[in-house]
């Protein structure tokens, strides 16, 4: 949406939709986000003492997610959903008319307990709500997961 042509009280409009009736599918999404984003910047603290040096240069996501990889403290096979995490966030900041669906929600999945595909198709049939929120704490679980086999010393390359 083009606000350069819009008038005050179309912008005022805007922003009681976009702050008020609007869905909280984006808050969990961009909650999610930052959490993730979070967890990747301590795990590559515990290999980087001075990771704070090199942050301050404003580092993206993605480079995170990779330096992690590389670090051998995020597993590869945990990027592909990270990423995804990050590519519904982006399409999110970029397209203001951008709708979340079930099928994007899948690239979220990894390594799911049969309770959680469970929850998670009960929360889908409630709506993409529901289900947004349960495909970002299962994905924030698994990462909360890597700091502690990090500190156990269980984690290993995979």
């Amino acid at each position: 949406m083009n606000f350069d042509n819009l008038n005050f009280e179309e912008l005022d409009n805007l922003a009681v939709q976009y702050l008020v009736f609007d869905t909280k599918e984006l808050a969990y999404i961009l909650k999610g986000h930052l959490y993730v984003e979070r967890i990747l910047e301590a795990l590559i603290r515990k290999k980087i003492s001075k990771f704070d040096n090199l942050a301050k240069h404003q580092l993206s996501f993605n480079f995170k997610v990779d330096l992690a990889v590389c670090l051998d403290v995020l597993p590869e096979k945990l990027m592909g959903p990270i990423k995804a995490l990050n590519k519904i966030r982006n399409k999110y900041a970029h397209d203001s008319s951008y709708q979340v669906n079930i099928g994007e929600l899948n690239a979220l999945k990894f390594e799911w307990e049969p309770i959680q595909y469970k929850a998670f198709n009960e929360a889908s049939n409630k709506g993409v709500e529901d289900a947004v929120m349960i495909a970002t704490l299962f994905l924030c679980w698994k990462c909360i997961h890597l700091i502690t086999s990090y500190e156990n010393k269980s984690y290993g390359a995979n």
